[in-house]
């Protein structure tokens, strides 16, 4: 007999049970997706800090989603006024490196290049409630203004 035929009356047509995604934590019942950093690499040439995120986590998420990004790693108080990135994988290398990830700019809900002083402050985990549209490369931090929005506009 067929594996996938149902001869049993009443019974679902679908062999196999549904999996739940063991990457993806949410802080409430299918709602918020939890994601956190997995290292940061300090790049004092272009003065930039790129957070990298577990691939398999990434993947997981859906295509636009907001996110609670717990920030693990601090940088040092040289790259305060460093941009931040998010390395992102593609495929499933570390997101940590520069081969086999591209990066994407982090931005306030302005619109403007976020600092890694916003992000993180020393020795302590920080968490960011952040909309993320992986079609059109988006990671946009809600609820920040950057600190060079602010120094800006008070001149």
């Amino acid at each position: 007999m067929y594996p996938f035929t149902n001869v049993i009356p009443g019974l679902p047509l679908f062999p196999f049970p549904p999996v739940a995604n063991r990457y993806l934590r949410t802080i409430d019942n299918r709602g918020i997706y939890e994601v956190s950093t997995t290292g940061v690499v300090e790049d004092t040439d272009n003065t930039t800090v790129t957070y990298g995120i577990n691939p398999r986590v990434w993947n997981a998420l859906p295509t636009q989603c907001i996110i609670l990004w717990k920030v693990n790693d601090t940088v040092t108080e040289g790259s305060a006024s460093s941009a931040v990135t998010i390395a992102l994988p593609n495929s499933t290398s570390s997101t940590t490196t520069s081969t086999g990830a591209r990066t994407i700019k982090v931005v306030d809900n302005l619109g403007t290049a976020v600092l890694s002083s916003d992000v993180t402050t020393v020795n302590t985990t920080t968490e960011h409630l952040v909309y993320v549209n992986k079609c059109s490369g988006t990671f946009k931090l809600l609820g920040i203004t950057t600190s060079a929005t602010t120094t800006t506009e008070t001149a």
